[in-house]
């Protein structure tokens, strides 16, 4: 179940690793991905493509 859900956007709150909590913020009406409404939803590339995502911009926030 999202978090949140409007006529324009679906939030979905992720656990990345030992990353802690990330929200994934989906336009409702996407063509892509307007039924996004939890992570199962998602295929595992694009999990691991959202995982990496996080990880990287987590690590480039250190430097």
């Amino acid at each position: 179940m999202p978090l949140r859900r409007s006529d324009r956007i679906v939030i979905v709150r992720i656990r990345i690793n030992s990353y802690g909590n990330r929200l994934l913020v989906v336009a409702a009406n996407s063509r892509n991905y307007g039924d996004v409404q939890t992570l199962d939803d998602l295929n595992q590339n694009h999990l691991h493509e959202i995982e990496h995502f996080f990880v990287s911009y987590t690590i480039l926030q250190k430097i």
